[in-house]
């Protein structure tokens, strides 16, 4: 399944599918993108990515940590890519299926 949505400039791509024990969710989007080191830092709890002397955007920096929190504790796995600032993001989760195990 593969859902397209733009709003604007802005596009939002999601699509499922199975992998194996898992439903693959991924999300992609042509907006702000960032810095590729720090993929893993966007789940911490209250982080925002770039400069605070320059923030532009609201938020508190909790939305992905909640998200990694929940995935975590069904057992699940997820990531975050990005090719840079203004080059878009893409989110990937990898939910177990009823009864799966996931190690």
């Amino acid at each position: 399944m593969t859902a397209v949505g733009s709003n604007g400039d802005g596009k939002i791509s999601v699509s499922a599918s199975r992998a194996g024990d898992f439903v693959h969710l991924r999300v992609e989007d042509n907006g702000v993108g960032f810095r590729p080191e720090e993929s893993k830092r966007l789940f911490e709890k209250f982080y925002r990515p770039g400069d605070e002397m320059r923030r532009e955007g609201s938020g508190q920096g909790l939305g992905l940590y909640i998200v990694r929190s929940f995935i975590e504790l069904e057992r699940g796995r997820l990531k975050a890519s990005s090719d840079g600032p203004g080059k878009g993001a893409v989110f990937e989760v990898w939910w177990p299926t009823a009864g799966n195990e996931a190690s």
